[in-house]
């Protein structure tokens, strides 16, 4: 499960990536004093700016721009998110969605997450009708953007991920889970933990070996992957300890994914011989989204609570 919500976050909190990448935006827009650049992330299908080039005075405000483009590509089949394509004032759509503004043409070149979805479009916008050098310069800068988002990806993954399970691991658990512990109160969301131990994988490595134990780790990482969304923060806290933290409404909507989990779980491994000796044990806790707890205090909370 690759988590495009996750990895964002660490973006806006990572100021190396930022600091390259606005460097190149001011590379782009000193080649035309009539424009200016941005990379717009699309978030929940809708467009905003992640990181802007250096101008004193923009030609546009931003937020003008992130209701423009997201109008734009949301009425538009073509061109696609996928190409790169400048387009021009003369049209129809640009018009009504940039109407009320002094942009006459932009250029959209497509920035990619590592599993091939957008991440973001490489916008330059001028006040010109059109530029050409921006249109073939643009998708270079937008591959570039794309090679260092990889790599930073790869990079904080050996660091923040379990190895085996593929989820977060204490560390990468620790720097989310507080950020999502933050974002609660501007949400207006409560804050639920869910506190998952798996029972009696010591016996079945005992009987069957640490290979087939450790199955026992990576179905629950693919129930956990299934059941979650992927704003959830999900991490492999201890050898057989798993925390799921989630920002929902009720603790009904919390006490249904532990069972939701719990039942999938049974499903899975009830069909393996060699795994169906293992059980969850599973607790939840829910509290407001203006909690003074700690993270490590919503776990240690969570853990003391009775069964789900």
């Amino acid at each position: 499960m690759f988590n495009t919500t996750q990895w964002l976050q660490q973006l806006e909190h990572n100021s190396k990536p930022l600091a390259l990448w606005r460097e190149m935006l001011n590379t782009l827009a000193s080649t035309d004093s009539n424009c200016q650049c941005a990379l717009m992330v699309k978030q929940q299908g809708e467009y905003k700016m992640l990181i802007a080039n250096d101008n004193q005075q923009p030609i546009c405000d931003w937020e003008s721009v992130e209701t423009g483009l997201s109008s734009l590509f949301a009425q538009w089949s073509y061109p696609s998110e996928a190409q790169s394509q400048q387009i021009a004032i003369l049209q129809p759509e640009f018009q009504a969605a940039f109407e009320h503004t002094p942009i006459k043409s932009l250029d959209c070149a497509p920035v990619y997450w590592p599993n091939g979805t957008l991440f973001a479009q490489l916008c330059t916008l001028s006040s010109a009708t059109s530029s050409p050098m921006m249109a073939g310069v643009s998708p270079h800068f937008a591959r570039l953007v794309t090679s260092d988002l990889k790599q930073f990806i790869e990079q904080r993954s050996s660091l923040l991920t379990d190895d085996l399970t593929e989820l977060l691991n204490p560390q990468g658990f620790a720097m989310l889970g507080a950020q999502k512990v933050k974002d609660a109160p501007r949400y207006q969301l409560a804050i639920g933990v869910i506190y998952i131990q798996i029972d009696r994988v010591s016996e079945i490595s005992a009987a069957y070996g640490s290979d087939i134990a450790e199955q026992c780790y990576t179905t629950l990482s693919d129930v956990l992957k299934s059941a979650c969304r992927e704003a959830d923060i999900v991490a492999r806290i201890n050898d057989n300890e798993f925390v799921v933290l989630s920002l929902l409404n009720t603790r009904r909507q919390l006490n249904q994914l532990a069972h939701r989990i719990e039942n999938d779980f049974k499903l899975r491994v009830k069909a393996t011989e060699t795994l169906n000796l293992s059980s969850l044990l599973s607790k939840t806790f829910i509290t407001d989204c203006f909690s003074s707890l700690s993270l490590d205090q919503l776990v240690e909370k969570t853990k003391f609570q009775t069964a789900a």
